[in-house]
């Protein structure tokens, strides 16, 4: 008889098991395609909202800046036709810079017009010897832009571009920042013609070519979600992508929305240099001011108004190329954010939920509810749940600080709490233990009503 009720026990006891495993292993999918689809982002970008907390909080771990990387801004910058004169001034401080030993000279500025003064820009690309030049935003080459000006020798390096998903507070929680096209100097040849790949990673691999005096190769690798970057057959680096498929075609896309200003204003401003200040150098003939840009990476951008964005942890408006710089400055540095793979995200989905699960079951007093404030609102909570809501959140911010492992946040603090009360409906679950809690909360009181009584008969 013992061992048979053991076995009963035992067969019930595995019953119980595969129950829970199967329950948590649904959760774990359902959450996961929630998180796959945004679901219910549609209703007024809700998770991106509520994404805000976290990545201002990771925000404090960004990598400081590159030593590799300086910025010349243009401050006021004019609009319409008034720019194309600035191609003249551009061709003179390209020409100083590539005197001067930079590496890589990019353009984080619009080319969609052809202009009288697009030859000495187009020479001044022509002559940069060694320096690799990168431009931003040029469309498809016709007799009336400067595309076509640029001349049949680099017209094959054109690469269209993806794009920056940059983080706003509009009324759709974000906005996209096209970048179309690129060129790179004298020839090389350039990433795979299927890949279309961003403005920061082609000034990345602008930049490790130049290191290396040779091309190397940009590689989509859609299973692991992430860009290769290979010299001579050896894997040099890689960056976290995300990529689509459209016309058989690979278009790649850097998500930045939680990386909309990684360099605080104070250190951009140490490693920018006005571009009026930088051009009175040049023709003052004070050519030893443009030593600090030898073997660097120089970004030119503009002050231009439908290039501002409004960044989440930044109470002010800042610039498009500020947001690159911050970007290329991960890049460089190689800790660009990244997600981990779909198994693991399905793993840790399935290990939140079944920890919330077992924790709420195991421990009833933590069954006892907590007011905490929400929203403008008090919500209560269970002390359990708030205790591993708190150990996930420091753990989330250190794999970043360490790893810069990016989690979703929301998603995963919603697998906890559907975890924590799908335990109730399961056998030996959460009912028993908030039963057991609220037989204890009524033992405490009935006893404290004893004791009152007791006290008054005494006096």
């Amino acid at each position: 008889m013992p061992k048979a009720r053991a076995a009963r026990r035992d067969r019930r006891t595995l019953t119980t098991v595969l129950i829970w495993i199967g329950a948590y292993s649904g959760l774990a999918v359902l959450v996961f395609f929630c998180a796959w689809l945004r679901f219910p982002n549609f209703l007024g970008g809700c998770v991106d909202y509520a994404e805000r907390p976290y990545y201002a909080l990771i925000d404090y771990y960004s990598p400081p800046l590159h030593p590799d990387l300086r910025v010349i801004h243009i401050k006021d910058f004019p609009d319409g036709n008034a720019r194309l004169i600035w191609r003249k001034r551009h061709a003179v401080l390209l020409r100083a810079l590539a005197e001067a030993g930079a590496r890589v000279v990019a353009f984080d500025i619009t080319f969609d017009q052809a202009s009288e003064y697009d030859t000495d820009f187009v020479a001044a690309i022509q002559d940069a010897g060694k320096t690799r030049i990168v431009l931003g935003y040029l469309p498809l080459p016709t007799p009336h832009n400067i595309s076509a000006n640029l001349g049949p020798a680099l017209r094959p390096d054109f690469v269209e571009l993806g794009s920056v998903r940059v983080a706003s507070q509009t009324a759709d929680h974000g906005k996209t920042a096209p970048r179309r096209l690129v060129v790179l100097a004298h020839g090389d040849p350039g990433p795979p013609v299927s890949l279309e790949p961003t403005f920061p990673l082609q000034v990345k691999l602008a930049w490790e070519r130049a290191k290396r005096d040779h091309a190397i190769r940009a590689l989509p690798d859609l299973a692991r979600g992430q860009l290769n970057l290979v010299d001579a057959g050896i894997l040099v680096d890689s960056v976290p992508s995300e990529f689509s498929i459209e016309n058989n075609d690979v278009k790649h896309t850097l998500r930045a929305s939680f990386f909309s200003q990684r360099i605080p204003p104070t250190t951009l401003e140490e490693a920018s240099e006005e571009y009026s200040v930088v051009e009175e150098s040049i023709n003052t003939g004070q050519r030893v001011n443009l030593e600090k840009y030898k073997d660097k990476v120089v970004l030119i951008g503009a002050d231009v108004a439908e290039d501002r964005v409004h960044p989440v942890e930044s109470s002010e408006e800042t610039y498009g190329y500020a947001i690159h710089a911050g970007i290329i400055n991960a890049l460089l540095s190689g800790k660009y954010p990244h997600h981990a793979g779909i198994a693991a995200q399905a793993a840790l989905l399935f290990l939140l939920g079944l920890s919330a699960g077992v924790g709420g079951a195991m421990i009833p007093a933590g069954a006892r509810p907590v007011p905490v404030p929400f929203m403008g609102k008090e919500v209560q909570l269970p002390l359990t749940l708030i205790v591993m809501i708190g150990v996930y959140v420091a753990a989330a911010v250190e794999l970043f600080a360490t790893a810069q492992l990016i989690l979703d946040p929301v998603y995963n603090v919603a697998s906890l709490i559907a975890g924590y009360y799908l335990s109730g409906f399961l056998p030996g679950g959460q009912r028993v233990a908030v039963t057991q809690a609220k037989a204890a909360a009524s033992n405490a009181s009935s006893r404290a009503g004893k004791s009152g009584k007791g006290r008054n008969d005494a006096s």
